[in-house]
Parts: structure tokens; sequence; C-alpha cells
């Protein structure tokens, strides 16, 4: 194929993908129920959208509100700082970006620099060699636990499913493996250059499985997994185990701020919730901060066994004094004792002794209150996000309506030009027959979508006049206005 005929092929191709989006747009709104499953159609995938977008909106919008209204009955100054502080951020993004911490803590992507600079270092030397040109040897085990991560919240999802889910979560569920899939391919591909014994492995666990796994359920033999199957250069342990001990540091100050946050929405909730429909809200979300206790909690304990696999080839001794086996018993709050213990003789878990970074200088009191600002400012992203969402949709919609009629005008401007001579026929009713489809997709998106534009102005968090994000001020208890 010559370089004219590639070009050609190329333009057949993406002109035919446009063409089906285009007339996805009109068509498979009109029959988006009876056409939601399926994926390569426009419209369904728009529908899709505005469904998910007007759920996740209310849905956030009140945790956002039910939080905002626990923690200014305990702390009300606290709530109108946070305000002002990130949205003097929002329009100033030099000033002190408030989602940070101010205390310097353990990070992963701390320890990612270190490593990356050592790495320069040696290969300066001579001393290390890249069988990759762009994924480096401590590159390859970062990505590799950062596909662990994926694998385990995609397990969560799929547990939380239930019996009967709906054809929206199955999509979004195959979808997250499609991606994890092409992802875990791509890396096993980088993964044995490196660690050529991996391939024998990895044909012996194909050889012995009894069934096709999904993609969150393979094994991507990490050198904590294999340590004892094949040789290994103690550098891929020595970049796994730094980069497991950040994450466990990292874990455990996920789980201390959730269950700050859990135990706040307790106190307030008993002090404060009264009437079915309030219990009820706060309820669900004391369950959804549960959920994520859980799921540190988890994480951190396999993070642990790891860090005990590594710790006797590189004689690491003494960590497990800052990292402690987590019991059930441990995660408790700061102020809450083992159960059926008396005050008197109430200790406080290990994980709230545990160091949290270098040079803190803060106070129980204090790092109470940073958790709540930090989980406060990600549940009031989180509501923007989908508040911003939803308008956008309602724009793209506006502005497919435009496309549509700026393509019946270009067409009929076309068709007019046109002298209506023999030799001109057809072109004439070409292009009057493109301006005709065009003005039927228009008309069907016109009668459809005005359903989806009442949909997104229903539930908490809809744009009113002169509101487009929520704010909660508690001295007036009333939402802001954020136009």
């Amino acid at each position: 194929m010559g370089p004219g005929s590639r070009r050609d092929t190329l333009d057949d191709h993406f002109g035919d993908y446009n063409w089906r989006k285009v007339i996805g747009l009109g068509i498979g709104i009109l029959f988006a129920y009876q056409l939601l499953h399926l994926p390569t159609a426009t419209g369904p995938a728009m529908l899709r959208k505005v469904k998910e977008a007007g759920a996740e909106r209310s849905e956030l919008v009140s945790d956002f509100l039910e939080l905002s209204a626990s923690i200014s009955k305990e702390y009300p100054e606290q709530v109108v700082k946070w305000t002002a502080d990130i949205q003097a951020w929002e329009q100033d993004r030099t000033k002190p970006n408030p989602f940070t911490s101010p205390v310097d803590k353990v990070s992963e992507n701390a320890v990612r620099l270190e490593l990356a600079r050592e790495e320069e270092h040696a290969l300066a030397l001579g001393q290390l060699t890249f069988f990759h040109d762009e994924i480096s040897p401590s590159m390859l085990i970062t990505q590799g636990i950062e596909i662990e991560d994926q694998q385990r919240n995609l397990k969560e999802a799929v547990k939380g499913l239930g019996n009967h889910p709906t054809d929206l979560q199955q999509a979004k569920i195959q979808e997250s493996r499609n991606r994890l899939r092409r992802r875990i391919d791509a890396w096993r591909e980088i993964q044995q250059l490196y660690l050529p014994g991996v391939i024998n492995l990895r044909a012996q666990s194909n050889s012995q499985a009894t069934s096709n796994k999904p993609p969150e359920a393979w094994d991507l033999f990490l050198p904590s997994e294999i340590l004892d199957d094949i040789p290994l250069e103690p550098c891929f342990l020595d970049f796994e185990w730094r980069l497991r001990q950040a994450q466990a540091f990292v874990a455990l100050d996920s789980l201390r701020r959730h269950l700050t946050v859990r135990s706040q929405m307790f106190n307030s909730k008993f002090r404060h919730v009264r009437g079915q429909k309030s219990l009820t809200r706060s309820q669900k979300l004391i369950e959804r901060i549960q959920a994520r206790v859980t799921h540190d909690a988890k994480k951190y304990r396999e993070v642990h066994a790891k860090l005990g696999r590594l710790a006797t080839p590189l004689k690491k001794q003494g960590w497990t004094k800052e990292l402690q086996i987590l019991a059930e018993g441990d995660v408790r709050g700061l102020n809450a004792g083992d159960e059926g213990t008396t005050e008197g003789r109430r200790t406080v878990s290990w994980i709230w002794k545990a160091p949290t970074g270098q040079n803190s200088g803060t106070t129980g009191g204090e790092e109470v209150v940073e958790a709540l600002r930090i989980e406060w400012l990600k549940a009031r992203a989180r509501a923007h996000r989908w508040q911003e969402e939803c308008l956008l949709l309602t724009e793209e919609m506006r502005r497919a309506l435009a496309f549509f009629r700026s393509e019946i005008d270009s067409w009929t401007q076309i068709g007019h030009r046109l002298t209506p001579t023999d030799s001109n026929e057809g072109l004439r009713a070409y292009a009057f027959r493109q301006a005709n489809s065009r003005d039927g997709l228009l008309t069907r998106c016109k009668k459809t979508w005005s359903d989806c534009a009442q949909y997104l102005e229903l539930g908490e968090g809809a744009p009113t006049e002169g509101m487009i994000k929520v704010e909660y001020y508690p001295d007036s208890c009333m939402r802001g206005v954020d136009s």
C-alpha cells in the first residue's frame, strides 16, 4: 500500500466512524431503551451518561450537605474557613492547595521520585541497564502496584453489584475489565524483559486454571509473590519494599482519617439527627464511610503481608514496631476502646500511635480537624464534579442540535446553488437527501432529549436561578450560590 492509498484508507475509516457516531446521536436516543445493550451507539451512551450523572449528583450533593451539617454542629467556624479557603484557591491557584495536608507524610510519590533519582545516578555511572526505552525497573514495580490497586477496586465493585445488577452497572464493570485487561497485557510484555522467569510461571498458572479468570483475578507475579520460585535481582526486591512501605503508611493514614469522619458522623447522629428521613440519610452516609474503612483495613493487611515476605531476604528488622499487624479490634476510633472494656481500662489503638510523617507537630485535636477538613473538601469536590457533568451534558445536547441545524442549512444551500439541469439533477437530489436525513435526526433528538433535560432538573443539586454549584453556610443554614 502506497502513501496515498494509506491516507485514503485512513480517511475512509475516520469518515465511517464519524458518520456512525452522528447516526447514533439521533437513532440511538430514539430507541434508547431498546438499544441500551448496544455499546457502539452514541445515543445509548448519551442516555447512560445522563442517567448516571443525575443519580450521582443527587447522591453526592446530599452526602456533602449531610457531612457539612454534621461538622458545622461541632466546628461551625471551621466550615466557614474551609469554604473561604477553597474558593480563594479556585480563583488563584498560586495560593496554598487546601487539599494537601501541612503534615509532611510518607507518600508513594515521594518514594517514586527518590527511586527515579537513584536510577538516574546509577545509569550515569553505568551500574544499571534498561531493557525498555521508557520503563525503568522501578517504574515496572510501580505500575504493577498500581494495577494491583485497580484489581482490588474492581473486585469490590463487582462484589457490590448484588444479585440483580442493571444493564448500566454491568456495562460499567465490563468497560473497567476491558481497560484493566489491556493495561495488564501491556505491562506483562515489559515485565518479561526484566523478569523472564515469569513466563514459565504464567504458563503454569494458565494451565492450572479450570476456567477463564476475569482480569481482576489475574496473577501479576510481583517480586514479593515469586521470590521463592525464581532468582531475582536484589534491586527489584528493594524497589518493591520501599514502595510497599510507603503504601502501608498511606493506607494507615487513610484509615485514621475515615475512622475520624465515621466517629464524627456517629456523634452527630446521636446528638442532633431526629426523624426517619434524616436518620435514613445519615445512616447511608455512615455505611459509605464504613465501606472505605473496610477497604483501607483490607489494603493495609495485604500490603503488610507482602512486606513480611520481602523482609526476610532483605534482612529488614524493626519495621513491625511502626507497621504492626492490624487486628479487627485495632480498627476503632481515637476515643473508642475494645469491646466490653470500661472507660477506666480503655486503651488507644496502636494505629493512632503509629508515626504519620516527619515533623508533624500536630496534637490529637488538630489531627481530627485536619482529617475532617480533607474529607469535607473531597466531598465538596465530588458534588461539584457531578453538578458540572450535568451542565456539560446539557450543553453537549444543545450543541448536537445546533450541529444538525448547521448541516441542514449547509446541504440545503448546496442543493439550491446547483442549477436544475440534467447534469446536476443527481447532485441536487443527493444534497437534498442529506439535508432531509439531518432534519429527521434533528426531529428525533428534539423529541427525545426534552425528557433528558427534565430529568437533569430533578433531584438534589439541580441548578436553580442563580445557583450552579452548591455550598453550605452553617450560620444561615442555606445552600450557597456559586454562579
